[in-house]
């Protein structure tokens, strides 16, 4: 899917419960009530476990990480885990200096994500 604000976002769904997530273009001002709208409706569509593959995403302000703490806090409450796969070494810097990589784990690709996601996703 193609946003006339500037972001990208493709969903795959997967096994039971798990989505992933490609996110590509500028997270801005502009762009984050389609995109917390657009996130915000996977819980409720039966994803457990989401993986948010980053490695198309050129900016992203405070406020796109907010929205993934709101997520990832949403998705926790239902037993449910927020992964996110290929994220960009400047955002990586980002996670690690304010200590979100914490509840946000990065890994360096799509499958590594995959893979941490816990075994039995329909569960939750």
């Amino acid at each position: 899917m193609v946003g006339e604000d500037g972001i990208r976002m493709r969903v795959e769904h997967r096994e039971a419960g798990v989505a992933v997530v490609t996110l590509a273009g500028e997270i801005d001002t502009w762009n984050l009530p389609t995109l917390r709208e657009s996130l915000g409706l996977l819980p409720d569509d039966g994803v457990h476990h989401l993986v948010l593959d980053l490695s198309g995403v050129e900016f992203l302000e405070s406020g796109g990480l907010s929205v993934m703490i709101e997520l990832y806090r949403r998705l926790h409450r239902k037993g449910g885990s927020l992964t996110l796969a290929a994220v960009p070494e400047w955002l990586r810097q980002v996670l690690e200096t304010t200590g979100l990589e914490q509840i946000l784990p990065a890994h360096f690709d799509v499958p590594a994500a995959l893979a941490a996601v816990p075994t039995n996703p329909s569960s939750a």
